[in-house]
């Protein structure tokens, strides 16, 4: 697997909805999982490794039994609360920016089995849970930010762009 890192054009589509859960599907969730942690990410969506399927993995403690595979997830409810905090992103690498989000969520996804669940989260879980689903939105953290706040950001970007092969 490979890292999709900003501007690459993969990152801002939108992905496509998953309709047949097999043991393929859950060996690209295996997988993703394991280039995660290698990553040491606490979430990774399908789209910032190249493919174009709307399926996220997010495990914000890193123990096995947290793991949770989001397939064509969307959400139900979000809180008027919102909260701004440190957000980075590997594939955008070495920078980081404050980024409003709503403090809970309330999200609807299909698991491997195809089953439907419902997972309400807040704090972290929710932030992560907006972050990745924004991935398969083909939305990033910077275009969250302000315009002006965007510009600044990317000038102290690290010289190295190229999508990074680990």
């Amino acid at each position: 697997m490979k890292i999709l890192t900003y501007p690459h054009p993969s990152l801002q589509r939108k992905s496509a909805a998953i309709k047949v859960f097999n043991k393929e599907l859950a060996k690209i969730a295996k997988d993703m999982f394991q280039f995660m942690y290698k990553l040491n990410g606490v979430g990774l969506a399908a789209t910032q490794v190249g493919l174009p399927y709307s399926i996220a993995v997010i495990n914000p403690s890193r123990k096995t039994s947290d793991e949770i595979v989001l397939i064509n997830p969307r959400f139900t409810k979000t809180s008027r609360e919102t909260v701004r905090e440190d957000e980075g992103c590997l594939s955008v690498p070495g920078l980081s920016a404050r980024v409003k989000r709503h403090s809970g969520v309330t999200c609807e996804y299909h698991n491997l089995k195809g089953e439907k669940v419902v997972l309400e989260a807040r704090e972290l879980l929710a932030r992560i849970l907006q972050h990745e689903i924004d991935h398969l939105n083909g939305i990033l953290f910077i275009d969250r930010l302000a315009d002006d706040e965007r510009k600044i950001l990317l000038t102290k970007r690290p010289a190295k762009t190229k999508d990074e092969d680990i």
